[in-house]
């Protein structure tokens, strides 16, 4: 389900027994966690009747907290952040992912088990697809640019302010989608604007920094525009801020997806707006997009595409260094 449906299910009191919270929203991911203890837990109950278990967490440790009874609350609240039995990375036993499996099917009415996860759970490991199989797992991916803005506007709200439209789209641009970014920018710009009631675009362009996946969409742009002194100069600030090859690759490679994408949307007949909304582009966001790739065809972006994904088979079947293969990749789209 996603975060809506949880949100609804939470309110109406339709949850099931055990939950597996992942995606790539944190902040939401965060508020539902709130939400879980404050419908479940008594006031003050929460050393009585909640268990955080680790990663390493297994049967014997999971079993023990959930067959433990509430004291003062509803429901006790056990948490397994970071799951080994959830995450690709994980080392966890099959014996001990399948015990934990057939106990989810016998959880106590007295309990809430909750996976926790930063990003996403492998879905093709046993217990996420048990929990998914019982309609537990809730998936928090990123807002889209609509509900970003009325988030961006509720913070700012908070301090009295409001945002100019233009500014809105760029705020967006350069922070999201992440709201614990947004949130941070839109308290940073609150207090600058002092006695200002409104964040004008030019606040936006002097406060708030690009994000990678903006300063890899100007880095494109740069490409594109056949500009190799601004493309080359962003490449290093990216790298600069810690972004690998394979990172800076990966931003590309996405970049120039949603350009195809839109291209062939368009080529096909379908008004930008209508394209923009069906890849859940903002109008802002698609203007940029289009007027990026203007002059080139869905023809010659496929042959970009396919340039960035053999550049990453051949990064990671050790055939090129990550450094030098991301730089002859800007030199081939700069000739």
């Amino acid at each position: 389900m996603d975060y809506k449906r949880f949100f609804l299910a939470l309110k109406e009191g339709n949850l099931p027994l055990c939950l597996l919270l992942d995606g790539e929203e944190e902040y939401v991911k965060l508020s539902a966690l709130a939400q879980l203890r404050q419908a479940f837990l008594a006031p003050g109950a929460g050393v009585l009747d909640e268990s955080v278990l680790p990663e390493k967490a297994g049967f014997a440790q999971i079993s023990e907290a959930c067959e433990t009874l509430p004291f003062l609350s509803e429901k006790r609240l056990v948490i397994v952040k970071e799951s080994q039995l959830c995450l690709s990375s994980g080392r966890g036993g099959e014996e001990d992912a399948d015990r934990v499996c057939a106990y989810v099917d016998g959880l106590p009415e007295t309990t809430l088990l909750v996976f926790l996860v930063k990003g996403n759970a492998d879905m093709r490991k046993k217990l996420p697809k048990k929990i998914a199989a019982k309609k537990g797992d809730v998936r928090f991916s990123f807002l889209v640019p609509r509900e970003q803005a009325l988030f961006v506007q509720r913070q700012l709200n908070a301090f009295g302010k409001r945002i100019a439209a233009d500014a809105m789209e760029e705020l967006l641009l350069r922070a999201g989608p992440p709201l614990e970014r947004l949130e941070g920018e839109s308290s940073k710009l609150a207090h600058y604007l002092g006695d200002r009631g409104e964040v004008a675009l030019k606040d936006v362009e002097e406060v708030v920094a690009r994000s990678a996946e903006s300063t890899a969409f100007q880095m494109l742009d740069a490409l594109l525009g056949r500009r190799a002194k601004p493309a080359l100069s962003m490449f290093e600030e990216l790298r600069a801020r810690g972004e690998s090859g394979f990172g800076i690759l990966a931003l590309l490679t996405g970049q120039l997806r949603r350009m195809l994408h839109l291209c062939l949307l368009t080529e096909g007949g379908m008004a930008r707006g209508e394209a923009a909304q069906s890849l859940a582009l903002s109008p802002y966001v698609a203007g940029k997009v289009a007027e990026s790739a203007r002059g080139y065809g869905s023809g010659q972006l496929k042959a970009m595409l396919a340039r960035c994904i053999e550049t990453d088979y051949a990064l990671k079947s050790g055939r090129l260094r990550e450094e030098s293969a991301i730089e002859m990749l800007l030199l081939a789209f700069l000739a």
